[in-house]
């Protein structure tokens, strides 16, 4: 097995605590806290070398922060048969405004 985790941002040894990645608050309940709580953690993932296996290999963890997408995040990337072999842009990349190409 490839183990990418010593060429990862969020490694023993870079100073970022563990805790990050394991939001406490109720996505659903306190989405507010619950974002702001994510947010330090996908900030180490979007600099992160190995962001992608990190991903891969959290789309089958019902929680925490891997690859910088939560659960639920993850949950509307996981691949179905029609999906499958697509490729996606992350949640957080900018898309075209609505308006854009209209006159």
């Amino acid at each position: 097995m490839n183990d990418f985790s010593h060429r990862a941002s969020c490694r023993p040894g870079t100073g970022v605590d563990p805790e990050i990645f394991f939001p406490t608050a109720d996505p659903w309940m306190k989405p507010d806290l619950y974002k702001e709580q994510a947010h330090d953690a996908k900030a180490v993932c979007a600099r992160c070398p190995v962001r992608r296996e990190c991903l891969e290999r959290g789309m089958a963890i019902p929680f925490g922060v891997f690859g910088g997408l939560t659960p639920e995040e993850r949950r509307l990337r996981r691949p179905t048969s029609a999906t499958r072999g697509r490729v996606f842009p992350h949640p957080a990349a900018e898309m075209e405004p609505a308006s854009a190409g209209r006159a």
